[in-house]
């Protein structure tokens, strides 16, 4: 089964994509940061792993 979350970024929105159970959903965000978040809680949800360093990634815009 394959799982992932992705953050992109269209028309001045930031889109949280994300594939589980084989359907695929997006949510639009005004905010890049409130993206971030909810992406991560997703990826919690869906027990994917979390990557050293992309908080600071976030954090800074690096």
């Amino acid at each position: 089964m394959q799982k992932s979350v992705e953050i992109l970024e269209k028309d001045g929105k930031t889109i949280v994509r994300i594939v589980s159970d084989g359907h695929l959903s997006e949510r639009k965000f005004d905010h890049a940061d409130y993206a971030r978040s909810w992406a991560l809680g997703q990826r919690v949800r869906l027990g994917l792993p979390m990557y050293p360093g992309w908080f600071e990634e976030a954090r800074t815009g690096t």
